[in-house]
C-alpha cells in the first residue's frame, strides 16, 4: 500500500476496492468546509422581509439633489431609480400606500413629494430634509405591502378602511 493512502473505500457500484488519498481527503473537507461556509455567509433570503420605504429630498448638492427613495429591510437596501427594472416594485409601493396618483411610473416623483407632507418622518440628528417614511413587507424584492394598512395609510378615505361598518353597525345596536 502507497505512504499517501489514507484508507480504501468499497465502490458500491462496482463492488471494487479504492484506495483514497490523503489529498483526496483534503480536497474533500474543503469542499464541504467551503459549503458550510456560503451557507452560513450568504444565507437564501426570506421571502417576505420587513422594511420601510423612506423618501427624501436633497437639497445640498447639484449632482444628488431631487426627490430619492429608498426600501430599507435589516439585511439590505434597494435604491429605486427611473430605470424600468424597478417599475413592479414602483407600482406596488403606490398601490399599498394610495395618495391619489395612479400607479404609474411616471407620477412617481410626485407620488414622493405627496408622501413626505402626508407621513413625516421625524428629523434625527440634525437632519434637515424632507422626509417620509412607511413601513411594510417586501416580497421577494418586487412587492411591497403595508405592515398596518390602517395606521400609516394616508389617503384612504373612511369608507375603505371600514369605519363606515362599523358606524352602521353602532346605528343598529
Amino acid at each position: 500500500m502507497p505512504p499517501d493512502v489514507a484508507f480504501i473505500e468499497v465502490d458500491y457500484a462496482s463492488g471494487c476496492r479504492v484506495p483514497v488519498t490523503w489529498q483526496e481527503v483534503m480536497e474533500r473537507r474543503r469542499k464541504r468546509q467551503a459549503k458550510l461556509l456560503k451557507m452560513i455567509r450568504y444565507p437564501k433570503e426570506p421571502p417576505v422581509v420587513p422594511c420601510y420605504v423612506w423618501v427624501f429630498h436633497n437639497r445640498r448638492t447639484f449632482i444628488y439633489g431631487g426627490w430619492w427613495c429608498y426600501v430599507i429591510t435589516r439585511r439590505f437596501e434597494i435604491e429605486i431609480t427611473d430605470s424600468p427594472s424597478y417599475d413592479p416594485l414602483k407600482q406596488s409601493i403606490m398601490r399599498a400606500v394610495p395618495l391619489g396618483f395612479l400607479p404609474v411610473p411616471g407620477a412617481f416623483k410626485e407620488w414622493m413629494v405627496e408622501l413626505a407632507r402626508s407621513c413625516p418622518r421625524g428629523k434625527t440628528g440634525g437632519d434637515p430634509r424632507e422626509a417620509g417614511s412607511v413601513v411594510g413587507w417586501l416580497e421577494g424584492r418586487r412587492s411591497f405591502t403595508l405592515a398596518h394598512p390602517g395606521k400609516r395609510s394616508p389617503g384612504i378615505r373612511p369608507e375603505e378602511s371600514g369605519a363606515k361598518q362599523t358606524e352602521e353597525l353602532k346605528t343598529h345596536v
